[in-house]
């Protein structure tokens, strides 16, 4: 009999390409257990231990100045007493193998107790009890700012947690979910080799360091990662049909181990951007430059032409003069249709600021200026359409590195669909150009 293995069903937020902002407090975390006003009960069913302890946990949060200690804890038995030693609370439960090994209340007397006591914080509100109550939070957008996770815990428990409790929680649920750092390392090359296996033609390149041991001494059968690149293959195909433009950017990794995401990016003949490949690299302007720098990739300039974003030129230009309608000026000269306009503008920096006129002149004009482009940046003056990408990807930067990788997979994928889909509409109509393009020759039409 072969053995069977569940059908792997990614995260949401893996399997969406939206960019609309989802409502943080929309949708809590939800412990099916125990309701958080409901009371402890002797006979009441639990799943697991774990369930049992996070549903006792959260009575006790829920009952201002309430607590308990540990008396007793192995793998089938939890006993317990109130931290008040007049107090009578007790409650034993323990793991009962004829209901289907679920965790049962036995034995329960209330507490007797108050406390005059007010606190911020509760002991028993621990990590553990914030990661299963986050969960949801960070499935949806696993790079939920830490004050909005206090907030809710302040919202749901009336507590105020510390910002490093949050911290803690929030890497707990990620690694809960998307799975653990280090072991992420291990899956990474079968992952990959199944990536290729399955979607043919996809190209993918990974280096590694050679380990070695304290003494220097190599270690044969490990390896330390350095980094990847990789391009699906309908990313690949897909280029040949965009203009020839490509734009490159990069987003630092805020999870353990930190590093760089670069991507590659195009835009079809409808103004849609159009992913082209990625990387995971250790510096963000050492790969870009070595890349294109590379005699063997074809990137050489000439034939093709290196850009700069003008939106970075004005924000170098603001941080050195710290003067913002000398900084729109400069940007007006970056987009300047013609050599005339842009001396235009030139000569009114000069007026202003002769520095600044020595400034700009020092950057090669075919670089950063629409005037003297020759054409062949097709209009686009900024990183937008990689930037963009980020934002799609803005979540997986806090991610293990197989995760991150596999929601660039899904991610492409529900973007593919939805493609698919819309000009599949597009071309069963008989349209023959692209919506723009279409919009423009009735524009041209009905001008002439």
């Amino acid at each position: 009999m072969i053995p069977t293995t569940e059908a792997y069903v990614p995260p949401s937020y893996m399997t969406s390409t939206d960019l609309t902002y989802v409502d943080q407090y929309a949708e809590f975390g939800h412990t099916p257990t125990l309701p958080i006003d409901g009371d402890l009960e002797v006979g009441r069913h639990f799943h697991s231990k774990k369930d049992c302890s996070l549903a006792i946990r959260q009575y006790h949060i829920n009952h201002l100045g309430l607590d308990y200690e540990v008396v007793k804890s192995d793998t089938t038995r939890i006993m317990l007493k109130c931290v008040m030693p007049q107090c009578s609370f007790r409650l034993t439960a323990s793991e009962r193998k004829r209901s289907g090994k679920q965790w049962v209340i036995g034995k329960l007397e209330s507490h007797t107790c108050t406390s005059s006591v007010l606190s911020q914080d509760h002991r028993k509100l621990d990590s553990n009890v914030i990661c299963e109550s986050i969960k949801s939070l960070v499935e949806k957008d696993p790079s939920i700012k830490v004050n909005l996770i206090i907030a809710h815990i302040r919202e749901k428990f009336n507590y105020t947690t510390t910002y490093k409790k949050a911290w803690i929680a929030k890497n707990k649920a990620i690694e809960e979910i998307f799975g653990n750092w280090e072991t992420s390392y291990q899956e990474l090359p079968r992952w990959l080799i199944a990536l290729q296996t399955f979607n043919p033609n996809t190209v993918v390149q990974m280096e590694t360091f050679q380990a070695v041991d304290a003494n220097g001494n190599i270690l044969h059968d490990f390896g330390i990662f350095h980094r990847l690149f990789w391009a699906f293959d309908p990313c690949i195909k897909g280029f040949k049909y965009c203009k020839p433009v490509v734009q490159v950017d990069g987003t630092w990794l805020y999870g353990k181990y930190k590093g760089t995401l670069l991507m590659a990016t195009a835009q079809d003949g409808n103004d849609n951007i159009f992913p082209i490949a990625f990387a995971i690299v250790e510096d963000r302007h050492e790969s870009i430059k070595s890349a294109y720098k590379n005699p063997e990739n074809g990137w050489l300039d000439p034939p093709s032409r290196h850009v700069y974003c003008v939106r970075h030129i004005a924000q170098n230009f603001s941080r050195k003069f710290k003067d913002m309608d000398l900084k729109k000026q400069v940007t007006n000269m970056g987009y300047a249709m013609n050599r005339s306009s842009l001396e235009y503008y030139r000569g009114e920096i000069g007026r202003e600021n002769l520095e600044a006129g020595r400034w700009v002149d020092n950057i090669p004009r075919p670089k950063w200026t629409q005037a003297y482009d020759d054409g062949m940046r097709w209009g686009h003056m900024t990183t937008n359409l990689a930037e963009a990408m980020n934002s799609v990807l803005k979540g997986a930067r806090n991610l293990p590195i197989t995760a991150l990788v596999n929601s660039t997979y899904f991610k492409l994928v529900d973007f593919f669909v939805k493609r698919e889909k819309k000009w599949d509409v597009v071309l069963n109509s008989g349209q023959e150009y692209t919506e723009k393009y279409f919009k423009l020759y009735i524009y041209l039409v009905h001008m002439s």
